[in-house]
């Protein structure tokens, strides 16, 4: 995925039960993972990327450019 902001279309089910509510902001910048204006944790990053990557059909580009 490259950098910007993506919101979740529906709620989702990533591995290990991680669970994401429709609405859910993740933000990628810099190749790092943000939701809430906060990192996630180092050792989910590329677990939830290549999640993102692989079900982008579940996620609206909504980078704001001004």
């Amino acid at each position: 995925m490259k950098d910007g902001v993506y919101k979740l279309k529906k709620d989702s089910k990533v591995a290990n039960g991680i669970e994401f509510k429709k609405g859910n902001e993740f933000e990628i910048v810099g190749g790092v993972l943000y939701m809430g204006g906060f990192p996630i944790p180092f050792n989910m990053q590329q677990t939830i990327i290549s999640w993102m990557g692989i079900n982008s059909h579940l996620l609206i580009n909504d980078t704001r450019n001004y």
